[in-house]
């Protein structure tokens, strides 16, 4: 897979948020971290319900915090990139 220098790669795993920077070159790829950002919102995940009868409160957790990186890197590409580093 060819992926350009100076790309944005989100690496994101329910919990997790982390942006790198990908350098090197197609022979010898070199990710690079940059600052590790913060999901905004963990509490509000829309279309399910948590009980008893049907306990989602991780998949809920999970799902909120999608939502709010979704939301984040929205948020820095219509900043112009630069919460990214690009502006």
């Amino acid at each position: 897979m060819d992926v350009p220098r100076n790309t944005v790669v989100a690496v994101v795993d329910g919990e997790n948020f982390n942006l790198y920077k990908v350098g090197g070159d197609a022979g010898d790829l070199r990710l690079s971290p940059m600052r590790q950002h913060e999901s905004e919102d963990r509490n509000s995940a829309s279309g399910r319900s948590s009980s008893a009868a049907n306990p989602a409160a991780k998949q809920m957790e999970e799902d909120a915090f999608g939502k709010g990186v979704v939301d984040k890197l929205n948020a820095m590409v219509l900043d112009g990139g630069a919460m990214l580093g690009n502006g």
